[in-house]
């Protein structure tokens, strides 16, 4: 299912705002939250520049201002079924944790660029 860029960004946001942002507090859930609002406001050139990488064009999962959600969900859902995957999150060089992402953040996050 291909849908508009900004769809994708809103529902990206969504997900920080309910599963990242809403798990911590202080400073760190502020800057979090900011930064997921400011990636969604620029989605749109983000994700373009990205659309323009031989291989992104070659895979056909950027079509102009569409993404593929089906087909990202698709590869990377069962590569998260596999195993869980950690990012070691900083914020204006602070280390403000590790976030471990696994299969149910890839479905919840599907669903809610689905439901955008």
């Amino acid at each position: 299912m291909m849908v508009p860029i900004k769809q994708v960004a809103d529902g990206f946001n969504r997900y920080v705002q309910n599963n990242i942002v809403a798990k911590v507090s202080g400073l760190p859930a502020w800057g979090i939250g900011a930064l997921s609002v400011l990636v969604a406001d620029k989605a749109t050139n983000l994700i373009s520049q990205f659309a323009d990488q031989p291989m992104v064009k070659a895979l056909g999962i950027v079509d102009g201002q569409n993404v593929d959600i089906d087909a990202l969900y698709k590869a990377v859902y069962p590569q998260a079924q596999k195993q869980d995957a950690s990012i070691d999150f900083k914020l204006l060089g602070l280390n403000v944790g590790t976030l471990k992402l696994t299969a149910a953040d890839v479905d919840a996050l599907y669903k809610e660029i689905k439901g955008a």
